[in-house]
Order: C-alpha cells, then sequence, then structure tokens
C-alpha cells in the first residue's frame, strides 16, 4: 500500500513577536509553540487526522474510514528537534487496525513528523 500523508496546518505567532524587531526571539517562540501544539497529539489524533486526510485522497487509493485500538509504537513528544536541510523529525509514531474502503482490514501505521519548514505531516501506511 502507498504511503499517504497530509499536512497540517503551520503553527505560528511570529506576527506577534514581530513588532519587537528581533528574529531570535521570533524563531524561539515559534519553536515553542510549535512544539507545545504537537506534544499533545495523541495516537487517536493521529487516527482522526488520517482518517480525514483519506477521505481527500486519490481515487486510486484506499480509503482509510477508521483505526481501531490504536497504540504507541516511537513516542519522541518530549524530545524531539527541529531537523535541518530536508530532514524530517518523527514525533510519534503509533500503529493499529485500519478498515479500509476496498480491502479487508489491516495492520496501520501512523507517523506525526515536522520538516525543517516547521511544516506538520500526518502520514499512514498500511502493512
Amino acid at each position: 500500500m502507498k504511503l499517504n500523508g497530509a499536512r497540517l496546518a503551520v503553527i505560528g505567532i511570529g506576527s506577534v513577536f514581530a513588532l519587537t524587531g528581533c528574529a531570535d526571539v521570533v524563531d524561539k517562540a515559534e519553536d515553542v509553540a510549535m512544539k507545545s501544539a504537537l506534544n499533545i497529539y495523541d495516537c487517536a489524533d493521529l487516527a482522526s487526522e488520517a482518517v480525514d486526510s483519506s477521505s481527500d485522497g486519490k481515487d486510486d487509493q484506499s480509503e482509510l474510514l477508521k483505526v481501531r485500538n490504536p497504540r504507541v509504537v516511537k513516542d519522541n513528544r518530549k524530545t524531539w528537534m527541529a531537523p535541518t536541510g530536508d530532514g524530517e523529525a518523527l514525533i510519534l509514531s503509533c500503529k493499529g487496525t485500519g478498515v479500509w474502503s476496498d480491502i479487508d482490514p489491516s495492520p496501520v501505521l501512523l507517523k506525526l513528523t515536522v520538516d525543517s519548514d516547521g511544516d506538520q505531516w500526518i502520514q499512514w501506511e498500511g502493512l
């Protein structure tokens, strides 16, 4: 099964601090805001976001209708660092049973990542 994904809304509060004229303060404030927002995600949130985004998918891909019993595989919510260059940082990964539109239920891996631009992504992949 193909890896699917959806971009989350970019979280930024830079304009609030831009009036100070200090770019370092803006960058740090944005990092703190992004980390705080992403650290509250759990496996149920990832499952819900993946299902919602899957319905916006292409016709040639199975639609993810539900994720049953999502559980943590890797939890970096307290330790992740913003990546540089072309990198991505894994924040949280979860595994559950995917209920698909046109195939039998099967294991699904969900991932929450952030790229070096600060864009957040939820990805899902049938296993």
